[in-house]
């Protein structure tokens, strides 16, 4: 009687070693799909910044009144001697 309860046992802990290593396994792979998403909305909102600071700079110049596109430095290209 004792041998089955201990063969039950030794069963038992080898389900529950299988399903620990499982999970185990499990979570590292929902923390990396998770780095990996963070790392992709991260992108995303410093593309949204990039768009926002751009459309901020057109508005800059899309305010300015066309006759004053013509008052341009005179050295605006080239660098100075």
């Amino acid at each position: 009687m004792t041998r089955y309860a201990l063969i039950a046992a030794l069963v038992a802990c080898l389900g529950l070693g299988g399903a620990a290593s499982y999970l185990w396994h499990r979570n590292a792979t929902l923390r990396a799909e998770n780095d990996a998403l963070s790392i992709r909305v991260n992108g995303c909102s410093a593309r949204i910044q990039n768009i926002i600071k751009d459309m901020r700079s057109d508005n800059e110049i899309d305010a300015i009144p066309d006759d004053g596109l013509r008052d341009v430095p005179s050295g605006w290209l080239l660098p100075s001697p």
